[in-house]
C-alpha cells in the first residue's frame, strides 16, 4: 500500500494552476468500493463550496473545483486565461429588427465590442478574464438558459446569406431577469472571493 499524501503533497503536485477562487483546503482517504482506498483532495471553492476532488481530475485541471470545470466544459475557460481585466456583459440587442438577450465577455468597452446593436446595457463588470469566462460558460452551460435561447438572428442571417458574431449567445428576452440574478450572484461571489478562500 503507497504512502497517503498530505495536503502539502497536493498542493505542491496539483494546486499550483487552479482558478484564483478555488483553494485546496485538505486531503482524504475515501473507499469508494469496499477494500479500494485511496487520497482525494478537498478544494474550497468560492461559488460550489467545498467540493471532493481525485487525484485524476487534479493532474489536468486548470479550474481546480469539479463543478466550475464541468460548467466550463467546451467554453473558451480551457484556452489559455491571461490575469488581465475583461468586461462580463448582459445586454440587449438588436439585430435585423430583433431584440435578444446577449452575454458574453470582452477586454474593450461593450459599446466598442458590439457597437449599435447594443440597445441596452443590463450588466457590465469588470472582473479578472478567469473570473469572467468562468461565468460566461456557467451560463451558457446551463440547462435552464440554454432553454431559453434564442436562435431568430441566427436564423434571420441565414436567410439573407450572413452571420452576426454572437448570434449563439443570444436568450429570448423573458430570460432577462433570471440571467441577470444569476450573472450578479456569481459576480457577487467572485468579488467577495476573500472571505471563501484565505
Amino acid at each position: 500500500m503507497g504512502k497517503r499524501l498530505t495536503l502539502e503533497d497536493f498542493k505542491n503536485r496539483y494546486g499550483k494552476n487552479f482558478s484564483p477562487h478555488v483553494e485546496l483546503i485538505a486531503t482524504r482517504v475515501v473507499e469508494r468500493v469496499p477494500g479500494e482506498r485511496f487520497s482525494v483532495g478537498v478544494v474550497l471553492c468560492k461559488i460550489h463550496g467545498e467540493q471532493e476532488a481525485c487525484i485524476g481530475f487534479l493532474q489536468y485541471t486548470r479550474v481546480g473545483c469539479p463543478l466550475c470545470g464541468k460548467a466550463a466544459r467546451g467554453s473558451r475557460v480551457k484556452a489559455e486565461i491571461t490575469n488581465e481585466n475583461c468586461r462580463i456583459y448582459v445586454v440587449i440587442v438588436e439585430v435585423f429588427g430583433i431584440q435578444s438577450i446577449k452575454v458574453g465577455i470582452t477586454k474593450n468597452a461593450v459599446d466598442t465590442r458590439l457597437g449599435k446593436d447594443v440597445s441596452q446595457v443590463l450588466i457590465d463588470e469588470l472582473l479578472p478574464e478567469w473570473d469572467a469566462a468562468l461565468i460566461e460558460g456557467m451560463v451558457h452551460k446551463s440547462q435552464t438558459f440554454i432553454a431559453q435561447r434564442d436562435e431568430s438572428i441566427r436564423k434571420e442571417a441565414q436567410t439573407w446569406g450572413t452571420s452576426w458574431g454572437g448570434q449563439a449567445e443570444c436568450y429570448r428576452l423573458e430570460a432577462r431577469e433570471n440571467i441577470c440574478i444569476f450573472v450578479k450572484s456569481i459576480i457577487e461571489a467572485c468579488k467577495n472571493r476573500d472571505s471563501w478562500v484565505g
